[in-house]
């Protein structure tokens, strides 16, 4: 896989922490591209395998963040769908007590990343792959924002068992599109530098979150 594929989270005296979502672990009703039929739904919740921080895999996010959760040293946060993971100072703290419902919200590893005044680095990916917008998210007041009931199969007490989670309904539609403002912003400092022959950026998180924020509650009806 090219380093175009690799989105690095949080950088922090370092610390490097990655997401590593496994989106497959939810519920099929949901399933697009392709959808599955209805009547196989009840099914597919009663067998897909519980959440394991170790051995569940990612998907879609590019083989790097995979392979960097199976070095030595790195830990996990216990998120079934949404999960990061964090090597180096401040590791434990980072992925440690990952809320379960709003995901990406106060008690998730990208609000620690922005207590500690972390850094984004974006290599060869646009900002539709901007993990970090997702706090501005649950941050901003915009009319459009709902909260919906997803679910996931989850080790309960020894017991592998379906668990409804309560969240925001994310949206990156507009993404780019905060991005490019973000990037006009003369306070953005952002580093564009080439990886390879992947065009790269590196910001500042606080800078991103803040300026997002903003532009949520000022462009989202």
């Amino acid at each position: 896989m090219p380093a175009s594929h690799w989105k690095l989270a949080g950088y922090y005296s370092g610390l490097k922490s990655m997401p590593v979502h496994s989106g497959d672990l939810s519920d099929p009703s949901r399933w697009e591209n392709p959808p599955v039929p209805r009547d196989w739904c009840d099914t597919i919740r009663e067998i897909l395998p519980a959440f394991d921080p170790d051995l569940t895999p990612t998907r879609g996010v590019g083989i790097i963040p995979e392979v960097f959760r199976k070095q030595g040293g790195v830990l996990r946060s216990n998120h079934p769908q949404v999960s990061f993971t964090a090597r180096g100072k401040y590791a434990e703290y980072i992925t440690r007590d990952h809320s379960l419902e709003y995901a990406f919200g106060e008690k998730s590893p990208l609000a620690k990343i922005y207590e500690l005044d972390g850094y984004v680095l974006l290599t060869g990916v646009g900002y539709i792959n901007n993990t970090s917008i997702h706090l501005a998210e649950y941050r901003a007041d915009y009319p459009s924002k709902k909260e919906e009931v997803y679910g996931a199969p989850l080790m309960v007490s020894g017991k592998r068992k379906w668990v409804d989670i309560k969240d925001i309904k994310t949206i990156t539609d507009d993404f780019e599109k905060l991005g490019s403002d973000f990037i006009k912003n003369k306070e953005s400092g952002i580093s564009t530098y080439h990886i390879g022959q992947a065009k790269s950026q590196l910001l500042r998180q606080k800078d991103l979150v803040d300026f997002a924020v903003d532009w949520m509650e000022r462009n989202r009806k």
